[in-house]
């Protein structure tokens, strides 16, 4: 008899597969950059006393023609018989006449920006100053020209002092001073505009 043996067969044991971890990572949303911040500052409009329109025509232009007669008052404005005036159109004479331009236009922008009686005041009393040191150094220039006699600088020297004798400049700005309204800058032009014939020696 022949007896058969069954073995039992064990399955195939599959090599073991690496094992695969997934980690699921939280994604953060992107970052915008940072926008410069805007501040927005709402300006407060100023009241000024005078505008620069009222300022401008009674102002701006001065000294472009003579004044009229009845802004005269009491000046002397003839010429002096043999003086040689030549003296005021070389480099620093037309310089030192042209000074009183300057002071006008800073006069002008502390009248701009003036908001208060006080401010325009002060702004006349500096102005008052100026033109007196202008008509100073007007009165003293032709004493230090050069390339002319004694005689020729000392008819020039009184020439300006007859022009200037009879301004009425310094009163104005004080009314101007005491009181700075509209009503009073008809009378301040008038005033200033007397400054034009010892801004122009020459003009009779």
């Amino acid at each position: 008899s022949v007896t058969v043996t069954l073995k039992k067969m064990n399955p195939p044991v599959r090599p073991l597969q690496p094992s695969v971890t997934v980690t699921l990572k939280k994604m953060n949303p992107p970052v915008r950059p940072l926008q410069p911040s805007v501040t927005v500052t709402l300006k407060k409009k100023i009241h000024t006393l005078f505008s620069r329109t009222a300022l401008n025509t009674w102002f701006l232009s001065l000294w472009s023609a003579p004044p009229d007669p009845r802004h005269l008052a009491n000046m002397e404005i003839t010429t002096i018989h043999g003086a040689d005036l030549s003296m005021w159109d070389l480099p620093a004479g037309v310089l030192l006449r042209d000074r009183i331009k300057k002071l006008r236009g800073l006069f002008l922008q502390q009248l701009y920006a003036a908001t208060t009686s006080d401010e325009a005041s002060a702004a006349a009393i500096s102005f008052r100053k100026e033109i007196d040191l202008w008509i100073l150094d007007m009165e003293k220039y032709p004493m230090g020209c050069p390339g002319y006699n004694r005689s020729q600088r000392k008819l020039n020297v009184l020439l300006v002092k007859r022009r200037v004798r009879n301004l009425t400049y310094k009163a104005a700005l004080q009314k101007f001073s005491d009181n700075p309204n509209l009503e009073t800058l008809p009378e301040l032009r008038g005033a200033l505009k007397q400054l034009y014939y010892i801004k122009n020696l020459s003009a009779i």
